[in-house]
This record gives C-alpha cells, structure tokens and sequence, in this order.
C-alpha cells in the first residue's frame, strides 16, 4: 500500500519519520521511488521529499515547505495523480496532512480549505482533526470510485502551537528537564514583554515566538550541540520513548503490524 504524510518543515519530517522508523518498521529508501511526486519549487531548499519502505508498504514524507497555499497544491498533485489513475499500483490510499495548530480558529479555516479542494476532485467527505476518514474519489477511465483514507493532523493536538511546543512538552516529562523548561519559557515571556527595550526585528513574529522556548532549552541542556544542525539534533533523541509524542502520533497505529522494529 502507497502512503504519503504532507507536513510542513523537515523537522516535522525528521520527527514522524523517526517515530514510523522506531515503531512500524520502515526503513528510509535510498533513492527515490516511482511512486514519489516532483517537487511544486525545486528552487524552494525548504521543500523536502524522502521515501520509507516496509515490505510492499511505502512512504512518501513530503515537507512541503510552507503553509496553506502549498499546502493546497501539493495536495491537488496527490489528488491528480490518483484521478489519473496511474497506473494502480502508484495510487496513494492514505494521505495525511500534518499542519501547525496556530489558534482553533485559523485551524478550522485551514481544514475548511483542504475540504474544498477535496470537492473540486468530487471527494464529498471532509478531512477530520486527528482522525482517519474513509472517502471515495472518483477516477479517470474506471466506472467505481477508488477508497482512500485521509487524516488531518494539529500539532500539538490539544493546544495552540507547533511541532516545538509539542517536543517541550516531551522534554518536560522528564523530572530533571521541568525547570529548565520552565525558565526557557519564562525568558522568551519576559523578553516579549519588554519588546521596546530590543532590536524589533527579534522575536518579530508568532512563528519565531513559539520556536525560541525549545531553542533556549537546547542552548542550556547542550550548549556543545548549539550550532550543530537543529535536523541532526532532533534525530539524535529517542522521541519514541516520550508520552506526549505517542499520544499526538497514535492516529498512526494504523501502520502497526506484528513485526520486529528498529532496536
């Protein structure tokens, strides 16, 4: 079965692909497949495409690289390619949309633009947050409507945010890691606070707001790291042992199958 999970930046990519790597199995491809899609920008170094397999499963994790617009278009080129019906055997069954969960209210339109896109391909069920639904899209040259499942994923579920609050809140769990993570958070309170007394061109948006807390936590608990890579930083911790990471990827247990996964 062909799946595929669109996502924003690539360390929601690092993350999620670390988290199917450690408990389902799959195991990164060398090269990409025929089942991949062409890049929307290949100007874009944001935009990222890696491919995992595990048996006669196979993965597409697509960073996008950006929000709603691409989003949208890099949702249309899935879509297209299953109404094409090219050939069987490359047809996605699952897909998977991984956002930010900027406010309720910016998510909720966020979704409401997904579900029309979905429409304009004659798929008249609409995605839900955190749970796989089952929809028919219809498909060029065949009589019956193919099954698919879509999920639409917030990260983090429960509160507004990103992926750094998400993995904050993973750090947290630990007992030795609360208070720094508390004062990482009330440093960047502090400092948003007293924006006039600083270069207004730090911290001048919500997005680089939401980042600083886990930045300054990765400064304090490994000052050696602080300029590695933030990519080879996240795949260094064993997310898969965190609470809050398996509860906000438990949707995707359906990929779970009695095998022996990574050690």
């Amino acid at each position: 079965m062909n799946s595929i999970i669109l996502c924003e930046g690539e360390t929601d990519q690092i993350i999620i692909s670390y988290y199917f790597i450690m408990n389902f199995g799959f195991k990164p491809c060398e090269k990409l497949p025929m089942i991949a899609p062409k890049k929307l920008n290949p100007q874009n170094k944001a935009e990222k495409i890696y491919a995992y397999n595990r048996d006669d499963d196979n993965l597409i994790m697509w960073a996008v690289g950006g929000h709603e617009d691409v989003f949208e278009k890099a949702l249309r080129s899935v879509l297209n390619r299953n109404k094409l019906n090219s050939p069987i055997n490359e047809i996605y069954y699952q897909i998977c949309i991984v956002t930010d969960h900027d406010s309720d209210e910016e998510l909720n339109n966020f979704w409401q633009r997904i579900n029309r896109c979905l429409k304009s391909y004659g798929i008249m069920e609409e995605v839900q947050s955190a749970k796989w639904v089952d929809v028919k899209q219809p498909i060029d040259f065949e009589d019956e409507d193919i099954q698919i499942n879509l999920l639409g994923l917030p990260v983090p579920l429960d509160e507004n945010g990103a992926l750094e609050v998400l993995l904050l809140n993973a750090f947290n769990e630990k007992e030795y890691n609360s208070y720094i993570v508390k004062k990482s958070r009330d440093v960047i309170d502090d400092l948003l606070k007293n924006k006039d007394k600083f270069f207004e061109d730090y911290l001048s948006t919500r997005r680089e707001q939401i980042k600083a807390p886990l930045a300054v936590f990765l400064a304090i608990t490994a000052p050696e790291q602080t300029f590695e890579l933030i990519d080879t930083m996240m795949q260094s911790v064993p997310w898969n042992e965190y609470k809050a990471i398996k509860e906000q990827f438990s949707v995707f247990n359906v990929f779970r199958k009695d095998i022996e996964v990574a050690p």
